[in-house]
């Protein structure tokens, strides 16, 4: 009231009156959708998701329409905002010039929460762009809206892509009772997401990130922009897998007008009319009484005479001998074209998964009916397992809680010294010596002196450099140029103010979409994580999403990085000639690594190529001719000391069969409530690497069937490598630098952690084809 006492304080009130109502109304308009300042650009949500699908825990790409009712064309700062970990605000930002009266399309790239669903908004922001001497900045806020999803996948399930609207036999890995429930015969739920067009795909492959595999079925691949084009060929580098299946006519795909050409398998294609598919029966279906197509089209491949080895896999055959299905390894990922068409409206019906798409993508578990789960269940028959997630633990992996313990535990012993000194202690010694009326100085000097102490105490602990604790799992294919990297991360950030975390760039040129990722991370689970009280915000450009200046309080700050680049580590590699299989199918060869320690828990695993095709349909049978060493028991390999391949003995080694029963009692033996912190953490990894390729639950048994789950890890098993022959190797390094190059204010910090490190050799291609005994 004080402001009103005077003539200035009066004329500043009636000013303060006639300025506020403007203020609250632009105020208004922002936040609530409504006014001048929100009608200057209409914003759409045009696709949440690629195929309108997402799934917490992982990047989206979100499409946004955005239409400027302005009369000039103009440059804006466009906004996702979105709650990080610690409660602060995270703006994801990208330029666009805005024409008037033109809807202007704009792909956004966001790592959704683990809690995010159908009732989540998005929060967006368009600004004014403002440039500054280090770049383009956001300035005055013209519009703002919120965005919701269509569909949320649960973060459990894993997600495969189907360019087209007929699903080509896909459709029935999604399948469920009349209830909904899933099937209970995989470990996990797979939504197969249909009606994918092709001019919808993102520009980064962040927003193809949630699906690890895409069949292209239908659509003329001429379609893709050259940015899409970019996307695509970058996620396949990443490990996604693309299965491309040629049209009966009119195929683009070996042609020059096909932007992705140069990731598709070097062969040469024959286009073959009137086949009659029943000598291709036990490649598409285990049915015998059913009909196949006489007269089919059926396109067969063979290597381009200048294909390099990986150039050109043949995967399956014909009954001839001639390939059906051919593979292009692509980085960690592949190009698989297959020769016959599964979305021809003449195969609806006839095409069984568990013969075709099994043995494309390594996958094992029985494939049942709607009608077959929902005839078992009123039986009784089908026995819902528990579930154990395989990826959980992380966070306790990589959080510093020794060095915050000693912390807390001195804070615990001054404070409790300073309760009995200047509490029951002080006043007896007072009362002892007959100076109680001296208790309020004594007090005050007590109080004085332990904030010394607490003060000195607090400066003489509190952390002064960067240092960081990890969990990455490195990934490798021999002849590939590319080496990929997964990290959780806890950094220690000890300075107040902000600090910039960041992967190190590339060299230009090496990837055509260089964009490693790095976001703040926590674990998925039930648990609350407290924000802190002073929340601010920092922005996130989401064309390089691989740096941010985040707010620090001298504190640990988690992180989630993915990085592709030349290899960190010196991997395994052969010794002189290559790896090869003899007469007897036994390995011929040695190899040798240069890692910074010896490497332990080593399992090497030999795939043979598949098995025939006449593989029973009950049981889920592993459809690998797979063999699992470990040559070092429970010591370790040294770095420099080959490893003769050739010492490996097949009466001394678990089938493929043995091996992964045993990976999938390690899933069950992650329940017990005793299980130590470390054999947990190498059970967990077991699990991660052969997820899809673990025993499938047995519906079958009454009780203690269990089934895995993953809720971070998608796309990181190796199973997939169960469709083609290889030679793989994975250990562990429990002590080593983080392998991603994380940076820290442009300064790689120490680091220390646990790495996975899995590497795989590609063996000449064996495909099975069907013969008279597979009928």
């Amino acid at each position: 009231m004080k402001i009103m006492r005077s003539p200035a304080g009066l004329a500043l009130w009636l000013l303060t009156l006639l300025v506020t109502p403007t203020i609250v109304s632009a105020q208004t308009g922002v936040a609530g959708g409504a006014g001048a300042l929100s009608g200057e650009v209409v914003i759409e949500a045009d696709l949440f998701g690629v195929g309108g699908v997402v799934r917490p825990g992982e990047y989206a790409g979100i499409r946004l329409a955005l239409t400027d009712r302005g009369d000039r064309v103009r440059d804006a700062v466009v906004r996702l905002n979105v709650r990080d970990p610690d409660g602060d605000t995270i703006h994801i930002q990208r330029p666009i010039t805005l024409n008037p009266g033109r809807p202007q399309g704009l792909w956004m790239y966001v790592m959704l929460p683990p809690g995010f669903d159908r009732s989540s908004l998005m929060s967006v922001s368009v600004h004014e762009s403002v440039e500054r001497a280090d770049g383009i900045e956001a300035g005055r806020q013209i519009a703002s809206g919120a965005v919701a999803p269509s569909r949320v996948a649960g973060i459990e399930e894993t997600l495969i892509g189907v360019v087209g609207r007929n699903a080509g036999g896909l459709e029935q890995y999604s399948v469920r009772d009349d209830s909904g429930t899933p099937s209970p015969t995989s470990h996990e739920t797979i939504v197969v997401v249909t009606g994918i067009e092709p001019g919808a795909t993102p520009d980064s492959w962040l927003g193809l990130a949630a699906y690890d595999t895409i069949a292209w079925l239908d659509g003329d691949p001429s379609a893709l922009r050259a940015d899409q084009a970019d996307a695509i060929r970058e996620w396949v580098r990443r490990g996604g897998r693309l299965i491309v299946a040629l049209p009966a006519v009119g195929q683009l795909w070996t042609t020059s007008a096909n932007p992705l050409l140069d990731i598709m398998p070097a062969m040469f294609v024959t286009r073959r009319e009137s086949v009659d598919l029943d000598s291709h029966r036990r490649l598409l279906t285990y049915r015998d009484a059913i009909p196949l197509p006489t007269n089919m089209t059926v396109h067969t491949f063979a290597p381009s005479p200048s294909a390099r080895p990986h150039e050109a896999m043949a995967i399956l055959a014909g009954p001839d001998g001639e390939a059906v299905a051919m593979r292009r390894l692509v980085g960690l990922g592949d190009v698989t074209v297959l020769g016959i068409d599964p979305s021809s409206s003449r195969l609806v019906g006839r095409i069984d998964a568990q013969m075709l798409w099994h043995r494309l993508l390594g996958h094992r578990f029985e494939v049942r009916t709607r009608a077959e789960i929902t005839a078992e269940t009123r039986q009784n028959n089908f026995n819902r397992p528990s579930t154990v997630v395989v990826d959980t633990g992380v966070a306790g992996l990589i959080n510093k809680t020794g060095s915050a313990g000693v912390g807390v535990l001195l804070g615990l012993l001054v404070f409790a010294a300073y309760f009995l000194l200047a509490g029951p202690i002080g006043y007896a010694a007072l009362n002892r010596l007959g100076a109680r009326r001296h208790a309020w100085l004594a007090f005050v000097g007590v109080s004085f002196a332990f904030t010394v102490i607490a003060w000195g105490g607090a400066t003489i602990l509190r952390p002064r450099t960067t240092d960081l604790t990890h969990l990455s799992i490195v990934d490798s294919v021999h002849g590939e140029d590319t080496t990929r990297v997964r990290s959780w991360f806890s950094v220690l950030l000890p300075t107040y103010g902000s600090q910039v975390v960041s992967l190190e760039t590339l060299p230009a040129g090496r990837l055509s979409d260089p964009r490693n990722s790095l976001w703040p991370w926590r674990e998925p689970g039930p648990g609350v994580r407290a924000s802190f009280p002073d929340q601010r915000s920092y922005a996130i450009d989401t064309r390089r999403p691989d740096s941010a200046r985040v707010p620090t309080r001298s504190t640990v700050k988690e992180f989630e990085a993915r990085w592709i680049g030349p290899a960190p580590l010196r991997m395994p590699r052969p010794v002189g000639a290559e790896i090869t299989l003899d007469e007897s199918a036994s390995l011929v060869g040695s190899i040798v690594h240069e890692l910074p320690a010896p490497l332990e828990r080593v399992v090497v695993l030999l795939n043979r190529g598949q098995q025939p095709l006449v593989v029973p349909r009950d049981g889920g049978p592993l459809t690998a001719n797979a063999w699992a060493w470990s040559p070092f028991g429970s010591g370790a390999w040294a770095p420099g000391v080959p490893l003769n391949l050739a010492a490996l003995d097949y009466r001394n080694a678990d089938t493929g069969e043995q091996y992964f029963a045993g990976a999938t009692r390690s899933v069950t033996a992650l329940t017990a409530a005793l299980e130590g912190a470390l054999t947990r953490t190498e059970r967990a990894l077991d699990a991660i690497t052969w997820f899809g390729s673990l025993s499938p639950p047995d519906w079958r048994r009454a009780v203690g069937v269990t089934a895995a789950r993953r809720s971070i890890t998608h796309g990181l098993d190796l199973s997939r490598w169960m469709s083609q022959p290889c030679l793989i190797v994975i250990g562990q390094l429990p002590e080593s630098a983080v392998p991603a190059p994380v940076l820290v204010d442009g300064v790689a910090p120490p680091s220390n952690g646990r790495t996975l490190v899995r590497w795989v050799y590609p063996l000449p291609p064996d495909p099975p084809r069907p013969t008279r005994e597979t009928f």
